[in-house]
């Protein structure tokens, strides 16, 4: 009986490509589910969100409600991901409050009670979190997370996203991942 039916799948190639398809499918998808998010399902991960650009500063909560950038190793710059769905996250820091994005245009990064806004999904851009590599930080209304130096003050804002923006990348150290 395998003969023949091994025979048969050789005579005709399309109906053996038609099989190896029809098996192989549900392996492609749990894979390409994994990959957007990172794995099938993401646990919540500790990290510090770097600057990729030069100076190289982690984001760090501030006693004024804003996410400031300091010279990362210095107060509390861990951050613990929490998938929420469909590839985003809530971005929660050690004291129970997590990074909110305002609705007004170019307006600064602040914190708020978790769970309450839509502004606290976060997007990474690519979507899959590994070692080495640099996101863009998007909110659920396409803008994205930004560097913004002043004289007085170094901190997160919310703006348009640009393809180039080097003040729009963040590193995810990899000792943290």
């Amino acid at each position: 009986m395998a003969g023949r039916l091994t025979t048969r799948f050789l005579r005709y190639p399309a109906r053996l490509t038609a099989a190896v398809a029809l098996v192989l499918a549900p392996t492609a998808a749990a894979a390409h589910a994994a990959e957007v998010t990172g794995s099938a399902h993401t646990e919540a991960k500790t990290v510090r969100i770097e600057t990729a650009d030069v100076f190289h500063e982690c984001l760090t909560p501030h006693p004024s409600g804003l996410i400031s950038l300091e010279t990362c190793g210095r107060g509390s710059q861990s951050f613990t991901l929490h998938d929420v769905e469909d590839g985003t996250f809530e971005i929660k820091t050690s004291g129970g409050k997590c990074l909110t994005a305002d609705e007004a245009p170019d307006t600064g990064v602040g914190l708020g009670p978790c769970g309450e806004r839509d502004g606290q999904n976060f997007r990474f851009d690519p979507s899959f979190l590994a070692p080495g590599m640099q996101y863009t930080i998007k909110t659920t209304s396409d803008r994205c997370l930004t560097a913004d130096r002043t004289q007085d003050l170094s901190y997160v804002k919310q703006a348009s996203c640009s393809p180039h923006g080097a003040r729009q990348k963040f590193n995810l150290p990899e000792q943290d991942i």
